[in-house]
């Protein structure tokens, strides 16, 4: 008797279902989508598997009653699916929830994309159209190509300002857009070097080690045009949405915009729907994606480039923990193609496999526009007066720099007014009740904000222990800091650039427009500015808050605090001019700010290495974080040393850590836990996994496992 395994949507595990009348095993490989009976209506699933075995009685078994013909394939991806699951120990079902866009679940075909252009043959008076109407107008006739429909939401105009300049045959309609590339790619010596080795070696995963500003992207273009003309299809990789932008007006100097795709978390569900489907079908070439693109379909797939492969953005830390890295090498065995990871930065797991000569290293260590080493520079921060906590000398430079109608970044991890509102009468803090850390005041909105838990309140002054109307901010977050600089130097345009200000896909575009701008102007950003951007004319980066890495307990600060820091002074003097970046600090006597003066990462990276392998961390040991969460701490507790308890005795060759609050104790009103297992020897910790998820298999805690964990 065939049964067929079907994954349906919000469904955690597989459903047993027989086959269509008529139908054999061949009519159902793996990625089938199919109609199904479930709950007293008919729903799309998919095939994963077929057996013999039945594992519900035969009266209660449902049969199949459609095949969707026409559908996308993914039959090519079923080795990747596989593995991934085996690795991370999820069913399928909650892997094809995750990955598959929600029009695949849907039984309606996703719209149409249109391409709009401006009507340059037509010939109206002003009047005919709003200014709205003009602006949109106008915009188009200054572009080569037509653009859909999203990009030109995208920059803030309405679907009824679209409405109306088609009603008066202001814009016309395409099927798609037709700009051709028409730029040639110029390689420098060091990137053709590389972009020979990697296509003519054998060996399947090479490390391209660029300093920042050397010409990485390039060099993808360079690579992604030559698979492509082999008829080969490439998936690139990006940690931020933000980035996609910048690669994307890149790529389209070089390549047909045709044949390029786009995929991210900010675009509509049709959009994510076409552009899915459009690899899926061979018609797109070349995908630009965040981490969730690593599951998109591409048959004819050739190689996957991983820009900034280091940064933590890549870690999935809902649904499913996965780390794209992890996943991009199995995807890259699975279909047998090249994978080429990629940063100024590398990561310590990176550099160890380098060492271990598993990825091939190509480096890439002069700027594309030659010039002097950036300057860094530490400013001793301790016992000295600070204006909204700028020292003096970093005013000093800032009114140099837009003296000389140049640019500064101010780069600063912090969000809002000020990160916390103090009582002076009784000393503490205002907190948030479900994770009984400091709420952020944002001035703007008038509110406190958690940004953990994701509570908003109203602004009050009332502190929670005395009652006292004595609340007063305290600390400096990003809002803060531009309103200062606004005031004390009102001809200079400030830029605050954070998740605040860039809430929508659209906004993102908005200020990055603004960023580009030509002219002297004061940038306040947070960690997106720093992952890749190229901004001109920019000599100056002053760096507050950088010190909070230094009290940190995670055995990982330090190695992530080194790549940030490296990536902000990669923002400086990227047209070989003199730059200079300066780091506030109370310590600058630690040891990691002389490894920035000395301006060598590798050297700086390969010391944090040797400290991993004296204590068998990763990447020389593996992880997996086990989390109990509750509602109620003596439960959380409980089951925590039940679970440590049962493990030392089950697998007494496994190193268990634990059980240890997690750094953030409570979340949501859930108090955290942590088991942590550790092991040499992956094999024996995957037994361990298996023997941990059937002990805590119906216990009444929230169970969370994460493989290669980036915060415990």
């Amino acid at each position: 008797m065939l049964v067929c395994k079907v994954a349906l949507p919000r469904v955690p595990v597989l459903l047993d279902y027989l086959p269509k009348p008529q139908t054999s095993k061949n009519d159902y490989p793996f990625g089938t989508a199919v109609k199904v009976p479930y709950r007293h209506k008919s729903v799309i699933g998919h095939v994963v598997a077929t057996t013999n075995k039945l594992d519900i009685p035969l009266n209660k078994a449902k049969k199949i009653n459609e095949i969707l013909m026409g559908q996308h394939s993914i039959t090519h991806l079923q080795t990747f699916y596989n593995r991934f699951c085996a690795y991370y120990s999820v069913q399928l079902s909650e892997l094809f929830d995750m990955a598959l866009p929600s029009y695949v679940w849907r039984q309606e075909e996703a719209p149409t994309i249109l391409y709009y252009s401006a009507n340059k043959d037509q010939l109206f008076k002003r009047s005919h159209l709003t200014q709205s109407g003009w602006r949109l107008y106008d915009w188009l006739a200054t572009l080569e190509s037509p653009q859909a429909q999203s990009a030109i939401l995208d920059q803030g105009f309405r679907q009824a300002t679209i409405e109306q300049c088609l009603r008066k045959q202001a814009l016309t309609v395409c099927s798609s857009t037709k700009r051709v590339a028409s730029d040639a790619i110029i390689l420098n010596d060091e990137q053709q070097s590389a972009y020979k080795k990697i296509i003519d070696e054998q060996a399947s995963a090479h490390y391209i080690y660029g300093v920042t500003g050397s010409g990485k992207t390039y060099l993808y273009c360079a690579l992604a045009q030559h698979w492509i003309k082999q008829g080969g299809q490439v998936l690139i990789l990006v940690p931020e949405i933000a980035l996609t932008l910048q690669f994307m007006e890149t790529l389209k100097r070089f390549l047909p915009p045709s044949i390029i795709g786009c995929l991210h978390s900010g675009l509509a569900d049709q959009q994510r729907y076409h552009t899915w489907h459009a690899c899926a079908s061979g018609k797109t070439k070349l995908l630009v994606g965040t981490r969730s693109a690593i599951f998109t379909p591409m048959p004819q797939l050739s190689a996957i480039i991983m820009d900034e492969e280091h940064d933590l953005s890549y870690k999935q830390m809902s649904q499913i923990r996965y780390s794209a890295r992890g996943v991009a090498f199995q995807r890259a065995q699975s279909q047998s193609v090249k994978l080429i990871l990629a940063s100024a930065t590398p990561s310590l797991a990176c550099l160890k496999q380098m060492t271990d000569r598993t990825l091939v290293l190509h480096t890439l260590s002069s700027k594309y526009n030659a010039g002097p080493p950036v300057s860094v520079a530490p400013i001793n921060t301790a016992n000295k007066q600070l204006q909204v906590g700028f020292a003096p000398e970093s005013l000093k430079k800032i009114e140099e720099t837009l003296h000389n109608n140049r640019r500064v970044l101010i780069f600063l991890n912090r969000r809002g007014y000020s990160p916390t509102l103090w009582c002076p009468d009784c000393d503490v803090h205002y907190i948030c009740e479900g994770c009984e850390k400091p709420m952020v005041y944002h001035q703007a909105q008038k509110q406190i904000r958690c940004h953990r838990c994701k509570v908003v309140k109203d602004m009050t002054s009332t502190c929670q222990s005395c009652q006292k109307s004595s609340l007063v901010p305290l600390g400096e977050g990003t809002e803060k800091v531009a309103l200062f600089l606004t005031k004390r130097f009102p001809d200079t345009s400030v830029i605050k650039m954070d998740k605040d200000s860039c809430k929508t896909h659209a906004g993102m575009r908005a200020m990055l427009d603004e960023v580009h701008k030509p002219g002297s102007k004061i940038i306040v950003a947070t960690q997106m500015l720093v992952k890749g951007h190229h901004i001109e004319g920019l000599d100056t980066v002053i760096v507050m808050g950088a010190d909070h890495a230094l009290y940190s307990k995670d055995f990982r600060a330090h190695e992530g605090l080194l790549a940030q820091m490296y990536q902000v002074i990669g923002r400086s003097g990227r047209e070989g001019q003199e730059a200079q970046v300066l780091i506030q600090t109370q310590h600058p006597e630690h040891p990691i700010w002389s490894l920035l003066l000395d301006n060598d990462y590798m050297t700086s990276a390969r010391e944090l290495l040797s400290e991993r392998k004296m204590y068998a961390l990763p990447p020389y040991s593996q992880q997996i974080s086990l989390l109990i969460a509750s509602n109620k701490q003596d439960k959380t507790q409980f089951w925590s040393k039940k679970l440590t308890d049962f493990m030392r005795e089950a697998v007494p060759q496994l190193e268990i850590l634990g059980p240890v609050s997690h750094s953030l104790a409570m979340l949501n009103s859930e108090h955290r836990m942590l088991v942590i297992l550790q092991s040499l020897h992956p094999s024996m910790l995957l037994s361990g996994l298996m023997k941990a998820c059937a002990f805590m298999q119906g216990k009444s805690v929230r169970f969370i496992i994460d493989r290669d964990p980036v915060e415990l």
